[in-house]
C-alpha cells in the first residue's frame, strides 16, 4: 500500500472512530437523562431499630425490615484504619477515578483474555455500591451497567459520601450489613473503636463474606487479614511497626449483647416509635431497681410478679420501668405490668381527700366517720372488718379507712373527685371517669401503674401535672411526628409514651383550666405542663403520709434521718389480687405493683406487706434517697365543713341478720356473722341469754327459731328474729 493509501485509510479510521465516539456520547447523553441515578433508592436504606438509654447504651435492637442487621453511621464514626484498609483491599485508586478505574479494567481484560476465563475483576467501590442496589448475574452487560451507574453516582456524591455509602451497605457475613453491625457482632464495639487489625479483617470480608467469615472460618479470615495488611503496607498507609503489631494481634471474636434489664421499657418505646431512639431510662438506676426487685421476689407468694416505675419529678422523665421480675419467665414474664390495667385498691384515696381540701370543706384535723353504711345493697367495711367511729382525716388516710373516704367522695361528688384524679394523670379503663361510682374510691375501677405513678409525681411537684415521657427528645412523638393523645369512643384520652404526652386529660368538673388539652386524630394540640392541684393541698398530703409521721415497712429499727423522707400510700384490691405502694420523695415518684398477671389472688397480696417494703427499699437506694422533707403546709380555714353522715347519728340497728331471714344448715349447723350500724360496745342477747362478747357475734346455730338482741349502755336496743332450717 502506498503512502497515499495509508493516509487515506487512517483518515477513514479517524472519521469512523470520531463518528463512533460521537454516537456513543450521544447515546450516553440520552441514557444519562433517560435513566437518572435512583438516589431515592440509595437513600432508602432500612435501618435496624435501636433503643438506647439516656446515655446511649443499647437496650434493644432488632433486624431491619429486610431481615438484615444494619446500623448506618456517618463517616466520622468509623475508625480511620477501616477507611484505609477498605481502600487498600478494594480500590487503591479510589480518590483518582471517576467511578470506573480504566487502568484496572484494562489490566483485568488482558488477564482474563490471557487465561481464557475470568480471573480478575476491576470493580471499584462505587461500582460495588451499584451492584448491591441491583443484584444481577455477573456478565459483561452487568459490568457495563454498573460502570454507567458508578459514573452517574460519582457525579452526584463526593468521595467521602461514596465511601460512607459503601461502608454502610457492604456485606460482612451472615446478615450483617455495614461496618457498625459487623463491629458489634464480631468485636463487641462500635466502628469508631476498631483497631488496625480488626479493621483489616473487616475490610477483607466483603469480597467473599461466607468464605472469610471469622466466626466460622477463622484461618481463612486471618489469611485475608494478612493480605489486607500487606496491601496497606505496600501503599504506605501504615508503618512497618504498625504492620507487625497488627499482624501479631490474635483473632478475638466477641459479640455485644444489649442489656436486658430494661427490656419492657425498650419494647414500650418501640411500640410507640418503631424506629427506636434515645430514651430517658437511667440504666444504672434500672439495674439497681431490677436487683432490688429480684431480691424481694423470694419473700412473695409463689408465682408472684412485680412491676416498678420511677419518674423524675423535674422533667417527668421515666427513669426506670420494670415490667416484670423476669422477662424470660414463660409464665407471664413477657407481660409489662407497668401498662396493665389493674385495680388500685385504696391508692386513689389521697385524691379524694385532696378534692375536699381544695374546696375548703376539710383539713387534716377534720372529723370524718368510720361507721357501717349501705349503698344499694353494698355494705363496705375496712380491711380488718371493724369500724372506728369518728376519726380525723389524717388518721383515716394514714390507716386507709374505707368508709370515711367513700362518704367524703359522696359529699364532694364523684365527678369532682374523678376530675381531679384525671387532671393529676390517672387514666381509667373503658369508661369516662365522671361515670365511675363510689366503688372507685376503694379500687372499683382499673388503672395503670405508669399513670398512677405519674399522678403521685403530680403531688410531688406541688400539683403541677406533666406528661410522663419515655424519649429524650420529648418534643417529638410517635413515628417522628408531634405526638398527640387521641380520644377514643369512651371519652378518655389514650396515653402515648413518646415525645410530648403520656396522657391528655380533661374530664369532669374540676373547675380549672389546669387540664391537658385532648386532641382527636392528631390535631395541633399538645399535652403541656398544667396546674392540677393546689400546692398547699399537696403539702398537706405529704405531711399526712410522710415517713416523719409513720414508719415504713422494714425500717422499724431506724430513727430520725436514718429513715429516708418520702410520702406513700398503699392499696390492696378486692380478692387480694393486686398489692400497690406509691409515693414520692421530692425528687422521684415511685410506683410498685405486686400480684399475678393471671389475676389469681393470694393472702399475701396486701399493699402494706407485699409492696411497701420494696417501695421503701427503692427510696432508700443511694440513687434515689432523700432526707429532706417537702415544704410544710400552711393551715387554712374550713369554710364549708363536711356534713355528718346520717349513719353516725342513727340509733343502734342490727343490719344482719335481717328481720325474718331464713338460713339453711350445712352439716347440721348454720354460721351467721351478726352486724350492726355502729362500731361500739354492746350487750348481746340470744333468746334472752347474755352473750360474752361486746362486739357483733359470730353465731353457729342448729335448726330452730331465734331472737337476737343488742342493747347500748344508754338503753337503746335493736332486735331481730330469724329461722335456721
Amino acid at each position: 500500500m502506498t503512502l497515499r493509501g495509508i493516509r487515506r485509510w487512517l483518515r477513514r479510521v479517524l472519521v469512523a472512530t470520531t463518528a463512533a465516539a460521537a454516537v456513543s456520547l450521544a447515546v450516553l447523553a440520552v441514557l444519562w437523562h433517560a435513566y437518572p441515578f435512583p438516589m431515592e433508592r440509595l437513600d432508602a436504606l432500612p435501618a435496624s431499630p435501636v433503643v438506647t438509654d439516656r446515655g446511649g447504651t443499647c437496650l434493644l435492637q432488632l433486624t431491619a425490615a429486610d431481615e438484615q442487621w444494619r446500623f448506618p453511621v456517618p463517616l466520622e464514626r468509623v475508625s480511620p484504619w477501616l477507611l484505609k484498609a477498605t481502600i487498600a483491599a478494594e480500590d487503591k485508586r479510589f480518590y483518582e477515578h471517576p467511578g470506573v478505574d480504566s487502568a484496572a479494567a484494562a489490566r483485568a481484560l488482558l488477564q482474563n483474555l490471557s487465561a481464557g476465563r475470568t480471573v480478575s475483576g476491576a470493580s471499584t467501590l462505587t461500582m460495588q455500591i451499584c451492584r448491591m442496589m441491583d443484584a444481577r448475574p455477573r456478565t459483561l452487560w452487568s459490568k457495563s451497567v454498573e460502570a454507567f451507574r458508578a459514573v452517574q453516582l460519582e457525579s452526584r456524591l463526593s468521595k467521602a459520601d461514596v465511601l460512607c455509602a459503601y461502608l454502610n451497605r457492604a456485606p460482612y457475613g451472615r446478615n450483617f450489613c455495614g461496618v457498625e453491625a459487623a463491629s458489634q457482632a464480631y468485636f463487641g464495639c462500635s466502628a469508631s473503636q476498631l483497631s488496625l487489625a480488626q479493621s483489616a479483617l473487616l475490610a477483607g470480608l466483603p469480597q467473599s463474606p461466607a468464605r472469610f467469615r471469622p466466626d466460622r472460618r477463622p484461618a481463612a479470615a486471618m489469611a485475608r487479614r494478612q493480605y489486607v495488611l500487606d496491601r496497606m503496607l505496600a501503599l504506605g498507609y501504615i508503618t512497618p511497626g504498625e504492620y507487625r503489631c497488627a499482624a501479631d494481634e490474635p483473632l478475638a471474636i466477641r459479640s455485644s449483647e444489649p442489656d436486658r434489664s430494661a427490656l419492657h421499657a425498650a419494647q414500650l418505646a418501640l411500640s410507640q416509635r418503631p424506629g427506636g431512639g434515645r430514651t430517658t431510662i437511667d440504666l444504672a438506676l434500672q439495674q439497681e431497681v431490677v436487683r432490688l426487685v429480684r431480691a424481694h421476689v423470694p419473700s412473695l407468694p409463689p408465682q408472684s410478679d412485680v412491676s416498678v416505675v420511677v419518674i423524675d419529678l423535674a422533667g417527668g422523665e421515666i427513669r426506670c420501668l420494670v415490667g416484670s421480675a423476669d422477662p424470660d419467665d414463660p409464665n407471664g414474664g413477657q407481660v409489662c405490668g407497668a401498662t396493665a390495667w389493674r385495680s388500685p385498691g385504696s391508692a386513689l384515696k389521697p385524691f379524694v381527700y385532696a378534692a375536699a381540701f381544695e374546696a375548703a370543706r376539710a383539713d387534716a384535723n377534720t372529723l370524718v366517720y368510720d361507721v357501717p353504711i349501705e349503698r344499694s345493697g353494698w355494705a363496705p367495711h375496712n380491711f380488718d372488718g371493724t369500724f372506728r367511729g369518728p376519726v380525723t382525716v389524717a388518721a383515716a388516710l394514714r390507716d386507709s379507712l374505707n368508709v370515711p373516704a367513700i362518704l367524703v367522695a359522696e359529699q364532694m361528688g364523684m365527678e369532682r373527685c374523678a376530675g381531679l384524679m384525671t387532671a393529676a394523670g390517672v387514666a381509667f379503663r373503658d369508661r369516662p371517669a365522671q361515670n365511675l361510682g363510689l366503688a372507685m374510691v376503694v379500687g372499683g375501677a382499673e388503672v395503670r401503674l405508669l399513670d398512677l405513678t405519674n399522678a403521685y409525681a403530680t403531688i410531688g411537684r406541688g400539683g403541677v401535672y406533666r406528661p410522663a415521657v419515655l424519649f429524650a427528645d420529648s418534643g417529638v412523638g410517635e413515628h417522628g411526628r408531634d405526638a398527640h393523645a387521641t380520644k377514643p369512643a369512651g371519652g378518655m384520652a389514650t396515653p402515648v409514651v413518646s415525645g410530648s404526652p403520656w396522657a391528655c386529660h380533661k374530664t369532669g368538673e374540676h373547675g380549672r383550666d389546669a387540664h391537658a388539652t385532648q386532641t382527636e386524630h392528631g390535631r395541633d394540640a399538645h399535652a403541656t405542663q398544667t396546674r392540677a392541684m393546689d400546692a398547699n393541698v399537696c403539702a398537706a398530703l405529704d405531711a399526712i403520709l410522710s415517713t416523719r409521721n409513720r414508719c415504713p415497712a422494714g425500717m422499724e429499727d431506724r430513727l430520725g434521718d436514718a429513715i429516708p423522707w418520702f410520702m406513700w400510700k398503699t392499696g390492696t384490691s378486692s380478692g387480694r389480687r393486686d398489692a400497690w405502694a406509691l409515693g414520692h420523695n421530692g425528687r422521684f415518684a415511685v410506683g410498685v405493683w405486686v400480684g399475678r398477671f393471671s389475676g389469681g389472688g393470694s393472702g399475701g397480696f396486701v399493699g402494706a406487706l407485699a409492696a411497701e417494703a420494696l417501695l421503701a427499699t427503692i427510696f432508700d437506694s443511694p440513687l434515689v434517697r432523700s432526707t429532706r422533707p417537702t415544704a410544710a403546709a400552711r393551715p387554712w380555714v374550713v369554710m364549708h365543713p363536711l356534713d355528718r353522715p346520717a349513719e353516725a347519728a342513727a340509733p343502734v340497728h342490727i343490719v344482719y341478720p335481717a328481720q325474718g331471714a331464713t338460713f339453711v344448715t350445712i352439716a347440721g349447723q348454720a354460721v351467721i356473722n351478726a352486724r350492726v350500724n355502729q362500731d361500739r360496745e354492746l350487750h348481746w342477747f340470744l333468746d334472752s341469754h347474755l352473750l360474752p362478747q361486746r362486739q357483733a357475734p359470730r353465731l353457729t346455730l342448729p335448726a330452730g327459731r331465734y331472737e337476737l338482741r343488742c342493747v347500748t349502755a344508754e338503753g337503746q336496743a335493736s332486735a331481730v328474729t330469724f329461722h335456721v332450717q
